[in-house]
């Protein structure tokens, strides 16, 4: 939900969509105010639409992940971190810093501390060694996108700083669930 109230093209179109579903008018701003105005519980009372939701979903994550190609990253020189969410996919107009030859990773998964499973629409090798300040830039990205928890097997100076990074930012977006062990 925090996520659909801060991207205001989706929150319009899904209150366009209840509105056409229950003829009912939502509002985009007082929906948002609504919604960030204190904890929201939802509750799920029916399982056909969770079912036909979940489904959804499937549908249009296997056509996102079945146009990639995949290909391992080998950690040369460091490590990969791994987390409570550890299948990170964007928009490739966000990772600016790649391996030479790629336009963009759409998709990486952490394997091992050495290995990282990547999904890309660029040509290439289906193996590639990358040096240490390309796993830097990916497991930054990695700990911005975990919900509460990273797991490091080694110790690097960047670790501490990018979660404290992670943990202000998502204080400010009034996103305090992330948990911090030293």
């Amino acid at each position: 939900m925090r996520d659909l109230i801060n991207d205001p093209v989706k929150h319009a179109e899904f209150c366009a969509e209840i509105e056409r579903e229950t003829g009912e008018r939502m509002d985009p701003e007082e929906s948002k105010r609504a919604l960030a105005g204190g904890k929201v519980r939802a509750v799920q009372t029916n399982r056909a639409w969770s079912l036909r939701q979940m489904t959804e979903m499937m549908m249009f994550f296997q056509k996102h992940f079945m146009g990639m190609r995949l290909l391992l990253l080998h950690a040369n020189d460091a490590f990969f971190v791994t987390s409570d969410c550890p299948v990170a996919a964007h928009n490739p107009a966000t990772m600016p810093v790649l391996p030479p030859g790629f336009q963009s990773f759409e998709m990486r998964f952490p394997l091992s501390r050495e290995y990282c499973l990547a999904g890309t629409y660029s040509p290439g090798p289906a193996r590639l060694e990358i040096e240490a300040d390309q796993v830097e830039n990916l497991n930054r990205f990695l700990i911005r996108q975990a919900d509460r928890f990273v797991y490091a097997p080694f110790d690097a100076g960047y670790i501490q700083p990018a979660l404290q990074s992670s943990l202000a930012e998502k204080a400010a977006n009034k996103r305090d669930d992330v948990i911090q062990f030293s």
